[in-house]
């Protein structure tokens, strides 16, 4: 055999090898499915992510090393190392899932998502750039994000094998959400001090007297921005439509949340909480609202159904590693 006919064997010899191994000496991907892989750099993101994860497990130390620490039965190491695997092959799932559903992105969405990774990464560039995750590798990694809530619309959205009617969804919405206005009127000073006797009075039959002022039939928007605006100079201000939606648990005042769901449509009133004291307008639910909040209530209605058909696909998806990049691109490098 002569010197061409040996190397042309040796490299057909070695690229069997590495097709078999699904590694070999190309390090630039670690894990591939039928039609998608994950970059090195796509890997070292979902690191990054899973070492994030790694302190929001029960028992974690936060002012220390998780490389340091048992999690959940693994040395830190090992546990996010799993996880990025898991991740791995849940972007695959995604990816295959998308292709397999004909799933397509309009021109409108593709500048959308574009839009938000180039700002978002304007933020975050430092944190993932350093460890080897450029722009394109998070970009493509946010995407994936983005085609999961295209695949659950797909399935549970209008027309979707599991729609969920809208007579259902408004429902929720009514008994979920109010539509309010409200302002605070501060009982704290701006230390942050209770204010106390003849202060704590006088502010306190200002939010009375502000009230008073509305139910005698002045413009709630009105009132609301003549007193945000103080003793500011300039024009007088114009009161704007500053209405919310708001739902049960979600995060705002606890007594002025009970207070607008006990209150008819229409009722004004005031609640004082700890350092606050709201003044409050009720309103009607309207289409308006239910269009902007749709797509939460969906959510929290489907999301966990979602969840658990998500880590399926994620079980079942067909995945080759590439344990020669993985073990170059290893999480410990984050350390």
């Amino acid at each position: 055999m002569n010197r061409f006919m040996k190397c042309t064997a040796g490299l057909l010899t070695a690229a069997l090898v590495a097709g078999l191994a699904g590694c070999g000496g190309d390090t630039s991907w670690t894990h591939r499915s039928a039609t998608a892989e994950i970059t090195s750099g796509m890997y070292v993101g979902l690191s990054i992510d899973a070492m994030q994860s790694a302190y929001s497990v029960e028992g974690v130390d936060t002012s220390t090393s998780v490389f340091d620490q048992q999690l959940e039965g693994y040395d830190g190491l090992t546990w996010i190392t799993n996880k990025t695997d898991e991740l791995a092959r849940q972007y695959l799932a995604v990816e295959e899932k998308f292709a397999e559903l004909g799933l397509s992105f309009t021109a409108e969405e593709e500048a959308a998502n574009q839009s938000y990774v180039s700002a978002y990464w304007n933020y975050v560039s430092s944190l993932y750039e350093d460890q080897g995750c450029g722009e394109a590798s998070f970009g493509n990694l946010v995407r994936n994000t983005e085609k999961q809530q295209k695949i659950f619309n797909s399935i549970y959205g209008k027309g979707g094998e599991k729609e969920v009617p809208e007579s259902e969804l408004r429902s929720q919405y009514e008994s979920d959400y109010v539509k309010a206005t409200y302002f605070a009127v501060p009982l704290i000073d701006d230390d942050r001090n209770a204010l106390e006797d003849k202060a704590l009075e006088v502010r306190k039959q200002e939010a009375e007297d502000l009230l008073k002022k509305v139910q005698d039939g002045a413009d709630f928007e009105q009132v609301k921005a003549e007193y945000l605006a103080g003793d500011a100079e300039g024009a007088e201000p114009e009161g704007s439509d500053t209405a919310e939606y708001i739902r049960k648990d979600s995060g705002y005042p606890e007594k002025l949340t009970n207070a607008l769901f006990d209150a008819k449509n229409g009722d004004v009133g005031l609640v004082e909480d700890t350092s606050y004291i709201y003044i409050w307008q009720k309103q009607a639910l309207d289409d308006e609202g239910f269009e902007s909040v749709r797509s939460s209530i969906l959510s929290r209605l489907k999301g966990e159904e979602f969840s658990d058909l998500l880590a399926q696909w994620t079980e079942e998806v067909d995945v080759t590693r590439n344990d020669a990049a993985i073990k170059k691109h290893s999480p410990k490098n984050l350390e």
